[in-house]
């Protein structure tokens, strides 16, 4: 199976399996929800990805330098990508196509409101290359999850 539909495939079953047996709309109740469903999110992933591709390094939540997500290659326009400047503080950045996709090691997928319904929209991790603005490298960043292919690194 290919790494992209493995991930894609754990996009869709972690969000579903909060969407249908955690969500709450009651916040108290859905914090505890949240915590007992990342639980299980270590296990998914560990089960879904990283044992069937034989791919070591951390748990779901943490940096894995041993996969890879970079953008869609295209020739024209931007590459939007979110990079966090200080703490809590976040940025959208326009990279110029012509310079290369950014690449990011993986950690997990999110939403900015983790109690609500989940779409896992966004990939997070910490940047690992990113032509032309190299100062952002080793920050924290956010890609749209349906714009990525995911590789070994």
């Amino acid at each position: 199976m290919d790494l992209n539909k493995r991930m894609n495939d754990f996009r869709l079953a972690s969000r579903e399996l909060y969407n249908q047996y955690f969500f709450s709309e009651d916040r108290e109740q859905a914090s505890e929800a949240e915590e007992r469903h990342s639980i299980l999110l270590e296990y998914l992933f560990q089960y879904m990805v990283l044992e069937p591709e034989n791919i070591k390094g951390s748990e779901y939540f943490e940096e894995n330098k041993k996969l890879l997500v970079a953008l869609k290659n295209r020739s024209t326009g931007y590459y939007q990508i979110e990079v966090e400047k200080s703490q809590g503080q976040w940025s959208i950045e326009k990279i110029p196509c012509s310079l290369g996709s950014p690449e990011l090691f993986f950690q997990c997928y999110f939403d900015w409101d983790d109690l609500d319904i989940k779409d896992n929209k966004y990939v997070k991790g910490t940047l690992k290359s990113c032509p032309g603005v190299e100062h952002f490298v080793g920050k924290n960043c956010h890609f749209d999850a349906g714009e990525v292919v995911f590789k070994k690194a």
